[in-house]
């Protein structure tokens, strides 16, 4: 191999002090062409925490190759998100490799299902990735002039993490240098890599490029987004999932095997440009790849989005400003034992919460409760009271104004102008949603919806191409004291108006039972629905109606049906 000049130094360290180290510090890690263990070594005169690997004394041939050639790279390239070769002991039979210890250890045994570790936050695995795309960028675009180093075995496993959880690629040793600047300097070699992580375009003509590193990050991004490793047991059959995360993708039912907490806590416009991003990885066509810049470019634009909207991905995020959108406050009776617990984790009573707190309407938290109405706070009493305060004081027109708002920023063409209101006594969470046409705009779904509140949200065509608006989105919340269901509310406002009008529709159902195949129905059903709908189960409500204008006012109300009857 040749390998550029540059200047470098790096310890040679004697093979009696490292097997010293290793007999007093016999934690093996993991295991490959040898075993790897984690100990402490004076190094320029500092002690410092290590991971040593120790090949195997009968290793030859491939093992002693990517045992020289992670020595060659990483002794002369170094970036903040490649791992650090500390040392290296190449004395008789010892060959042992010197690294910085990554204390939090490799993303995937987050991703694991049986995994025991700390779980991440999504916000988290997203940042973990950008720091994987910013390290294999340095390798494919800027290690020296005129040359690309090419990985070939992007998996989760070679994924480190260091104590700020900061990521870091490893595992250098199947990785081949190159010229960057000639389009024919690929390299035709033995396939090596992973199975399930290879590109199979790389595995089946042993030609290789740095869009196969693309193809194997974009398996990574895929399992952060699903939550499992590409690896798994599907109908009794074990399989790879990369065909399968496609084969969604294009279908429109990604949604259904993201990871539930990816959907939570992520904002949906930002996890759209994720999916995106990451499909486009996977491309059959090389071509059709991005570059790592792009994915990187593109990954930190989506958590710029993610951040603009007030998205924090934490549990502990102010119920009053909800994300960032423009929802909900709240009548005080309405939160329950669950809620006050929260408050309470965060140093705060509830009664100084809603003191204090305002919604992004600016409206303040606490309203008039069922008790100081003389009544007794149950759920029925709490429904009742939210629903003869939905036109209350400016709380319609001050949610009407916001999504206009939006419509004035953002709202070019055909866009349908959202307003929920709760008033079944319970907070409704979001649970998941579908887009047919159009996307969710600036402000993400509410992620919570509080009693006797408004939520609302901007719902956009698709930019630059003819596009309607047309989706659907769920919420859950309690109808009995151990029971929830799900309430879908959709609409259609098609782009052209030949056989069909403005429509709304909903339904209301057991949990989950709009994860999957109910879709198509709804879609179905939908455009056929009427400006207005109504639906009821067991003793949940909900009524629909929208506009006929080209840019509609879009009202949901959640209820109970109990409380309809008697009003």
């Amino acid at each position: 191999m040749r390998i550029p000049q540059t200047r470098s130094y790096l310890p040679s360290l004697k093979a009696e002090v490292l097997c010293r180290l290793l007999i007093h510090h016999l934690l093996p890690l993991t295991g490959g062409y040898g075993n790897v263990y984690k100990g402490e070594l004076s190094l320029f005169g500092k002690l410092t925490t290590v991971a040593v690997k120790r090949l195997d004394v009968h290793i030859s041939g491939q093992g002693f190759k990517e045992f020289l050639t992670e020595i060659h790279l990483l002794s002369r390239y170094k970036h903040p998100n490649l791992v650090s070769l500390l040392g290296f002991c190449h004395e008789g039979n010892e060959k042992i490799l010197v690294y910085e210890h990554a204390e939090h250890g490799s993303l995937d045994k987050f991703l694991r299902k049986d995994a025991t570790v700390c779980p991440l936050t999504c916000k988290q695995k997203i940042d973990i990735c950008i720091d994987a795309a910013c390290g294999l960028d340095y390798l494919h675009n800027h290690v020296a002039e005129n040359y690309r180093i090419i990985h070939r075995d992007i998996k989760s496993a070679n994924i480190l993490l260091d104590h700020n959880w900061k990521a870091m690629i490893s595992d250098l040793g199947l990785s081949t240098i190159g010229r960057a600047n000639e389009n024919d300097s690929f390299l035709v070699t033995n396939a090596c890599g992973t199975p399930g992580y290879c590109d199979p375009i790389y595995r089946d003509t042993l030609v290789l490029t740095k869009e196969s590193d693309v193809y194997s990050f974009g398996v990574v991004l895929f399992e952060v987004l699903c939550g499992r490793l590409c690896f798994m047991n599907v109908n009794d059959e074990h399989r790879f999932f990369a065909t399968l995360v496609q084969s969604y993708y294009e279908k429109g039912k990604l949604h259904e095997i993201i990871d539930p907490d990816m959907k939570q806590q992520l904002d949906s416009s930002s996890l759209h440009k994720i999916s995106e991003i990451a499909y486009q990885c996977l491309r059959n066509d090389r071509e059709k790849r991005p570059s790592i810049g792009l994915v990187v470019k593109k990954l930190k634009e989506a958590m710029e989005v993610h951040h603009s909207n007030g998205v924090s991905g934490n549990l502990e995020t102010n119920v009053s400003s909800n994300n960032g959108v423009a929802t909900n406050s709240n009548v005080e009776s309405s939160i329950d034992s669950e809620d006050s617990a929260i408050w309470s984790s965060m140093g705060i009573s509830m009664a100084e919460y809603l003191d204090k707190a305002r919604n992004i309407f600016g409206e303040p938290i606490r309203n008039k409760t069922v008790v100081q109405m003389g009544l007794t706070p149950t759920r029925e009493n709490k429904a009742q009271v939210a629903y003869k305060m939905m036109n209350h004081g400016n709380k319609y027109d001050n949610a009407l104004r916001f999504v206009k708002d939006l419509k004035k920023q953002w709202g070019n063409g055909i866009s349908t102008l959202c307003l929920l209101y709760n008033a079944t006594g319970e907070t409704l969470t979001y649970a998941t949603s579908r887009n047919w046409f159009g996307d969710i705009g600036p402000s993400p779904y509410p992620t919570i919806i509080l009693n006797g509140q408004w939520g609302a949200y901007l719902h956009t065509k698709t930019p630059k191409i003819p596009s309607g608006s047309a989706a659907a989105v769920v919420y859950r919340g309690k109808y009995t004291d151990n029971a929830f269901c799900d309430r879908m509310i959709t609409w259609s406002i098609p782009w052209q108006r030949f056989t069909q009008d403005n429509a709304a529709y909903c339904e209301i159902n057991e949990v989950g039972h709009f994860d999957g195949a109910a879709w198509d129905a709804i879609y179905n059903k939908t455009p056929y629905a009427g400006r207005e709908s109504s639906a009821n189960w067991k003793d949940c409500y909900t009524r629909v109606s929208v506009e006929s204008d080209t840019s509609p006012i879009y009202k949901a109300i959640f209820t109970r049906v109990d409380v309809v009857t008697s009003v």
